[in-house]
């Protein structure tokens, strides 16, 4: 009755060391890459998932159209999932680099949120949208991996909002926090409900229903009178 303890205990370490072996190679080979050649790799990844989303881009098909062999792809990002993770945290950052200089070269914060939208209207415009229910799908412990980007990017509108509303652009007489966390859910469902809407419905119709919706409701006259400047924006292809 000692052989099968000793021979489970034995098989239970042998593995152990092929894990520990396995997780040092990936991150010894992933820091081969530094971080604007990594960043680069992502963001051509990035743009493939974005065009056709997670489920129906193969690694082969990827590594063809980035000119890279397979195995590099595994050696960086151990499984596909991985890998769509890491594409979803970079367009986190994307978002959040947008709203930083945004912030930084606008005229005045409103100006910021607006764009902000806008920019937003305009990927949820050219995405596919299997990429986000692809992702939905996956595993949560990998969809944690894009947190990081994620919360910066909602603390940072928060910013925004807060910087708004102490210049007098938005109401602090409501819970302007809680309803753009509630619109930015939205209008990501707005994307994958697409195929639910009427002929004579749009998708940057519902779009800019729900956006410029949510921004006429916090804003006070100062900000409404932004809103109204600003609103050409959502106006080149809102009936398309």
């Amino acid at each position: 009755m000692i052989f099968p303890f000793f021979y489970n205990f034995a098989l239970s370490k042998i593995f152990s060391i092929f894990l520990l072996t396995h997780i040092h190679v990936h991150v010894m080979r992933k820091m081969t890459l530094n971080k604007f050649d990594y960043d680069n790799l992502v963001d051509r990844i990035l743009a493939i998932l974005l065009k056709k989303g997670i489920k129906a881009s193969t690694m082969d098909d990827i590594a063809i159209k980035l000119s890279v062999s397979k195995r590099t792809l595994y050696e960086v990002f151990i499984n596909k999932n991985i890998m769509a993770a890491e594409a979803m945290n970079r367009l986190n950052f994307i978002l959040l680099d947008k709203i930083l200089n945004y912030e930084k070269d606008a005229e005045t914060v409103m100006d910021s949120i607006m764009m902000s939208f806008y920019y937003y209207r305009q990927l949820l415009r050219e995405m596919n949208v299997d990429f986000l229910r692809d992702f939905d799908n996956l595993p949560p412990e990998v969809r944690k991996r894009s947190e990081e980007a994620y919360i910066k990017y909602i603390n940072n509108f928060y910013n925004l909002l807060d910087r708004a509303a102490k210049e007098g652009y938005i109401r602090n007489d409501l819970n302007y926090r809680l309803k753009f966390r509630i619109t930015q859910i939205q209008l990501t469902q707005v994307k994958k409900m697409g195929e639910v809407y009427p002929p004579d419905i749009s998708l940057l119709q519902v779009y800019d229903a729900t956006a410029i919706g949510f921004l006429r409701g916090i804003a006070s006259p100062l900000g409404l009178s932004a809103i109204d400047s600003r609103i050409v924006l959502f106006k080149d292809i809102s009936s398309s």
